[in-house]
């Protein structure tokens, strides 16, 4: 049976990842050498494994519980995606997205 799914990102530099997820985000990071796993609180787990092949980019959806707060902290961190800021979406959500150190996208959403 499926009990969750965590997901599985590419890093290029994992000191790097490690300082945009914690200063930026708010993470906690588990440095395993070339594979890393941050944490926020015990809501949400990100994994990452080292690649050089900066063609790989990937991106995953987090679920919050207050998008509006989320957007105004993120917005003055600069790292909002430019396409994707604050909006209404026809499936029933609120969201937007960012970019982080390695191009992978992450997007943040609640259900209105």
């Amino acid at each position: 049976m499926l009990l969750r799914s965590i997901p599985l990102l590419p890093t290029f530099n994992i000191n790097k990842t490690i300082d945009f997820y914690e200063y930026k985000l708010g993470f906690t990071a588990h440095n395993y050498g070339t594979y890393l796993m941050l944490q926020y609180k015990k809501a949400a787990e990100l994994h990452f494994f080292y690649t050089k092949d900066k063609t790989l980019k990937s991106s995953c959806y987090l679920q919050v519980d207050n998008v509006e707060d989320l957007y105004a902290s993120f917005s003055i961190k600069e790292i909002l995606h430019p396409e994707r800021m604050l909006q209404d979406t026809p499936w029933g959500t609120r969201e937007f997205s960012i970019v982080d150190n390695n191009g992978n996208v992450i997007r943040f959403g609640q259900k209105k």
